[in-house]
């Protein structure tokens, strides 16, 4: 069971309290039409996007305690409340196709724009406050994105077959590409580790990557490859172990890797999941989404139990996923044109005092 379970020091009768606002109640038409469901122990939440077909991505907590999140094809910047109210923010330029997110300085979002080769930065108006082009003679197709220690952004480029990097606070920042590949890698997935260390994925070389900045144009690194063949690594994310935790989209698994390197496999419980995006949540577990299976899932630090969620609507592809406040679980539906919010059920024990 999810949750936490306290005792106080007395016998007696044992009383079952249900804690928390399970209930959303409606408001605003932007959520008029969402949906709740039910579960043994946890909540769903989803709530309908306003643009069709928007091809909801990423998604991430701001600072402003609302999430964000980048609409593909709707060339849009979401935002909603914890409350469920939506609000969409049209980028400039067409099919600009944002794609990762991460925070910035000064209470931004940076964000990419796979579409037009550029990195973004958006105020928490939702105004889009720069846009900046990247390094690659072909356009580089920046997908995913981190904050490095030093407040740098370093993103992968999926089209150069790169990594690149944008100084983080300048008003007209320098944009380079410490990392390049000769072959066609496909770099996907990317974070910061808690060594301050920047570790990506190679999807189709099947490697996870440890690079160690030097200068603004210069990275030493080193590669690992995984113990399944053709697994296609594809999201990665720090654990609040200090490992590195990654998805392998076709090798079905979730992997952990050491910041020393070693690497471990689990599979999932049911085949053909595509576990595509993953984050540390705010029970000591990692929470991804299967975007083939239509679930959400939950792997412990230990690598076991792993326990999936499976969505109402068929379909859905999620893709998306982040911790929201109040310990609740936001992700995207990718095909579902839904933004998704689990909210675990806490139950706490309490024994009355004898009679």
């Amino acid at each position: 069971m999810l949750g936490t379970t306290r005792y106080a020091s007395a016998a007696g009768l044992i009383l079952l309290v249900l804690i928390g606002a399970l209930v959303d109640p409606a408001a605003g038409a932007s959520r008029a039409s969402a949906v709740s469901t039910d579960m043994a122990h946890y909540r769903l939440n989803e709530y309908p996007l306003p643009t069709p077909s928007s091809t909801p991505y990423a998604i991430l907590l701001g600072t402003d305690k609302n999430l964000w999140f980048t609409e593909r094809t709707g060339n849009n910047i979401g935002r909603i409340t914890p409350g469920g109210d939506i609000q969409e923010f049209p980028l400039a330029r067409p099919n600009s196709q944002p794609t990762g997110m991460v925070r910035g300085q000064a209470n931004n979002i940076r964000f990419a724009e796979y579409g037009v080769n550029s990195i973004g930065r958006l105020l928490y108006s939702g105004q889009v406050s720069g846009e900046y082009p990247v390094a690659g003679p072909t356009g580089g197709g920046p997908l995913e994105i981190t904050k490095a220690e030093d407040g740098s952004l370093w993103f992968t480029q999926v089209l150069s077959n790169s990594i690149g990097r944008i100084e983080g606070g300048s008003i007209n920042p320098r944009v380079t590409e410490p990392i390049s590949f000769t072959s066609d890698v496909d770099p996907y997935g990317i974070t910061t580790g808690r060594d301050g260390k920047i570790w990506f994925t190679l999807r189709q070389a099947n490697r996870i990557v440890r690079t160690e900045p030097v200068t603004q144009t210069a990275a030493i690194s080193v590669e690992f490859t995984l113990p399944t063949a053709n697994s296609q690594p594809y999201d990665i994310a720090l654990g609040h172990d200090g490992n590195l935790w990654f998805t392998e989209y076709t090798g079905n698994k979730i992997g952990r890797i050491s910041p020393a390197g070693v690497i471990t496999e689990f599979p999932l419980p049911h085949p053909n999941s595509g576990p595509a995006q993953i984050a540390a949540g705010p029970d000591d577990h990692l929470w991804f989404t299967e975007s083939l299976g239509n679930r959400i899932g939950r792997i412990a630090l230990s690598g076991q139990p792993i326990e999936e969620f499976t969505l109402p609507s068929p379909d859905s592809a999620p893709e998306g996923i982040t911790t929201g406040p109040d310990d609740t679980i936001w992700f995207t539906e990718a095909s579902g044109n839904r933004i998704g919010k689990l909210t675990i059920k806490l139950y706490v024990y309490l024994p009355l005092v004898g009679r």
